[in-house]
């Protein structure tokens, strides 16, 4: 291998680990590329080689050395050209590897001259490795001689060897990630916020000697036997007082995933970023995930994603990821992680020390800085401080209570429909009178010279909603629902998800007094998951909401046509079409019930066609469903025209229809004009966009008009992605489409990394789904004109088996395969 491959594992590798274990691959298959794009499979291999022994090391007690860049021990390869260890570095003898990188080794080394015993961790620069390296170890010599902390691994020495290589004779930290550790030791939350609070003291320690990390992430914070955190590699460390030579700390020298917004926009780093990084940190120990993931993403939608998406509450993310410790999270811990995750600097934390603090405070059950100090809030934490003192008052307030209770109950029986009535309408009057309070902030007198974004506005709801309306929750259930619902229409997915599973947990207690707001934030969450194609979790989240109204008597209104709709919806995405087929032919009896009682054409009565056009075209009732396509379009036409996303919507309903019966030119002219107004009725960033440019490419591309469709499917990716993700079936399609564009033009080199992508997804999916089945297609097609014969016989062959196995109708059939099969000369 090449230096510069040396050099390029160094940094995938660490990084690597650093990603949960199913998202490892996607990552590397991405990052392992050569200059023309196509997969480095030697670059691939030996990274998997390193992640491999790294992980079989760490397994087995081993020392995994953050210093050196990379962990564990190197796989063997025959390829490299390897240096024997030294005996001795300076007054240092060496007695093992302890990890190896392209630019030097660590080894495990003990004091040579027998001054004193102590096992070390000695970092040395490989021979011929340039000046820039060396500078950057000298750096981290300069960094770690001013750090003497029982929270930072201790420099013991350094020098420099008789050839000229500077060397580091570091604490050899005998331990786990902080991660790690947790796991393995079951620390409970009250116990990972204390690590925590001795990790942001080291931090601030650092802070006060003018030292910056910049890198702070789990696999450089480990933890020792005793259970006492270290920090380690201040490589990429900044020194505040000195000037430096920007070189040492360009900006590859970062974690993504733990970068704060104004490390990946390369602008200036302060110790509010590594509160930011001590955020990210502290989310992940507590939550089980990070608050958000940045592999298989270009530059561009990682620096989106780092600095304009709202991270999820912790307690949303604990709740799926470790539900046993969602609800020691809700409170405090979620308000104090989403201020050190604050996008702008100067609404974060002022200091690590001040982080450290407030989560502090937290264990000690005083009031943190981050949450308002309301009356109820701190009445709350003094409670908790004093709850034996406060016993006794509790017990005499509820004899009270219950002793009256007695003597009025036939007067509150009597009044009963009265009170319950006023109930409601309070309710909702506080709801709405919350939210118009908090949109105030958007005012110039209010927000007090900040410019609001309407993210913004959300998150400082939520964080409201958490810290105000926690005794009352049908209003706090009520105001996250309609949270949740913004972030939907403003198309952050993942935020409504969280949001909204938030809302439907906290109205779930209330779900027979409160049946509406239950059964509509339920719909909302299905609605939201089955957009970007989750329907496995989508379908039962939206029969409860069926279940709940029906179970209310509330069969014949628009929440209950809403919820039927979805669910049918969600269910044909899923091929599962005969219960699929129940829901959608009650939901139209419904629609049409409702539009003859009462002349409401609300849209959830043209999407209820729009659904059932679908699962008819999916039985292949071709006929029927161009009927129900058209008359919800002209049901919209009539209502609100042609300028409203319901209308554009459905345009591009008919024109995928249109694209599916093989009638390609109408399906261009539904697309076209849905397209004219598509940015102007949902905005320039939202997918609604995406899905309309992929109905229009798939047009061109059925009257082989390659380099138009190639545009439209480039342009769709990068609309979509974003807010859809790499899984979505939208994504494979237009993936598909442009590999095809390109192998019909002549570059089918450049549309194999293309195609393989979209079978990436695609070997995951249920085989009811064509989309993969086409890209399997597709991807055989180009490995027969590449000179691959026998993979794209395997590929066919794997997909035909899937099919047989899968045992229900599949839109692509298995003797389909076998044409293709036959086609390309692969079978006779």
């Amino acid at each position: 291998m090449t230096n510069d491959q040396w050099a390029r594992l160094a940094t995938l590798v660490p990084d690597a680990l650093d990603l949960m274990p199913e998202e490892r691959r996607p990552f590397l298959q991405r990052e392992c590329r050569l200059s023309t794009g196509e997969l480095d499979a030697e670059l691939l291999r030996q990274a998997e080689a390193l992640i491999a022994s790294s992980i079989e090391a760490t397994e087995a007690g081993a020392f995994r050395s953050p210093v050196g860049g990379l962990a564990g021990q190197l796989a063997a390869d025959e390829g490299i050209t390897r240096h024997a260890p030294p005996e001795t570095v300076g007054p240092w003898r060496v007695t093992g590897v302890l990890g190896e990188g392209g630019q030097g080794v660590v080894y495990r080394a003990i004091r040579a001259d027998g001054a004193f015993e102590r096992s070390v961790a000695l970092k040395l620069i490989r021979p011929g490795v340039g000046d820039k390296l060396v500078a950057r170890l000298a750096e981290e010599r300069r960094v770690l001689a001013r750090l003497e902390h029982e929270g930072v691994a201790r420099l013991y020495d350094g020098g420099i060897t008789n050839d000229g290589r500077p060397y580091l004779a570091m604490e050899l930290v005998d331990g786990h990630t902080i991660t790690d550790f947790a796991t393995s030791t079951q620390l409970s939350t009250r116990e990972r916020v204390a690590m925590l609070v001795s990790v942001c003291q080291a931090v601030a320690y650092a802070h006060q000697r003018l030292i910056i990390h910049r890198d702070l992430k789990p696999s450089n914070v480990l933890v020792t036997q005793d259970g006492q955190p270290k920090l380690l590699d201040f490589g990429v460390a900044k020194l505040l007082d000195e000037a430096h030579d920007p070189t040492l700390t360009v900006p590859g020298w970062m974690t993504p995933a733990y970068a704060a917004p104004e490390q990946v926009r390369q602008g200036e780093i302060t110790t509010a970023t590594d509160v930011y990084a001590l955020g990210v940190l502290a989310y992940e120990l507590l939550a089980g995930r990070r608050p958000y993931t940045t592999t298989g993403l270009s530059p561009a939608e990682t620096e989106r994603i780092v600095c304009e998406v709202a991270p999820p509450l912790a307690s949303a993310t604990a709740a799926e990821a470790v539900p046993g410790r969602a609800a020691t999270l809700r409170g405090d811990l979620d308000v104090i992680l989403a201020k050190a995750l604050a996008k702008d600097p100067d609404r974060r934390y002022a200091s690590a020390e001040a982080l450290g603090a407030d989560l502090q405070r937290h264990l000690d059950e005083l009031p943190v800085e981050a949450r308002p100090a309301t009356a109820a809030y701190r009445v709350s934490r003094f409670v908790r401080r004093h709850r034996a003192a406060t016993t006794a008052a509790v017990i005499a307030v509820v004899a009270i209570v219950t002793g009256a209770g007695a003597a009025l109950w036939q007067a509150a029986e009597a009044t009963q429909q009265r009170i319950r009535a006023e109930q409601e309408a309070l309710t909702a009057e506080t709801t709405a009178s919350f939210l118009a309070n908090l949109f105030q902030g958007a005012e110039p007198a209010t927000a007090l010279g900040d410019t609001l974004t309407a993210f913004d506005l959300l998150e400082r709801g939520v964080a409201r909603a958490d810290s105000e309306l926690a005794e009352t929750p049908l209003i706090h259930g009520r105001v996250l629902y309609a949270v949740g619902r913004a972030y939907y229409h403003l198309a952050d997915y993942i935020g409504a998800d969280s949001t909204l599973a938030r809302a439907i947990a906290i109205l779930d207690p209330l779900r027979d007094e409160a049946t509406q707001a239950y059964a509509a934030a339920l719909t909302m969450h299905g609605s939201t998951l089955s957009y970007r194609a989750d329907w496995a979790r989508a379908t039962p989240i939206l029969e409860r909401a069926v279940d709940a109204l029906a179970a209310a008597g509330d069969t014949t209104s628009l929440d209950y046509l809403k919820a039927l709709m979805q669910t049918g919806t969600s269910l044909s995405r899923e091929r599962r079409l005969e219960d699929a087929t129940i829901y959608l032919e009650q939901a139209v009896r419904v629609a049409r019930s409702i539009f003859a009682a009462t002349g409401d054409d609300d849209t959830s009565i043209p999407a209820t066609f729009n659904a059932y056009g679908y699962l008819l075209q999916q039985l292949d009732r071709l006929d029927e469903a161009e009927v129900m396509y058209r008359e919800a379009l002209a049901m919209v036409d009539a209502s609100v025209g042609e300028r409203h996303p319901d209308w554009v919507t459905g345009t591009s309903n008919l024109a995928n229809f249109l694209n599916q019966s093989g009638r390609h030119a109408e399906a261009e002219t539904a697309a076209r004009r849905a397209l004219a107004l598509a940015p102007e009725v949902y905005g320039e960033q939202h997918p609604g966009t995406a899905f309309v440019q992929l109905n229009l490419g798939e047009s061109l591309r059925g009257q082989a008009r390659y380099a138009e469709a190639e545009a439209l499917y480039r342009d769709a990716l990068a609309l979509g992605r974003p807010s859809l993700g790499e899984n979505h079936p939208a994504i494979t399609v237009a993936l598909t489409g442009l590999g095809e564009s390109l192998r019909q033009t002549a570059r089918t080199e450049e549309a194999l990394p293309v195609l393989r992508q979209a079978m990436a997804v695609t070997s995951t999916a249920a085989p009811g789904n064509a989309y993969g089945d086409r890209a399997r297609i597709e991807l055989a097609r180009a490995l027969v004109a590449l000179g691959n014969p026998s993979e794209a016989q395997a590929l066919l062959e794997v997909g035909i088996q899937r099919i047989e196995d899968y045992g229900r109708p599949t839109p692509i059939t298995s003797e389909d395969l076998r044409t293709v099969l036959r086609e390309l000369g692969l079978a006779e």
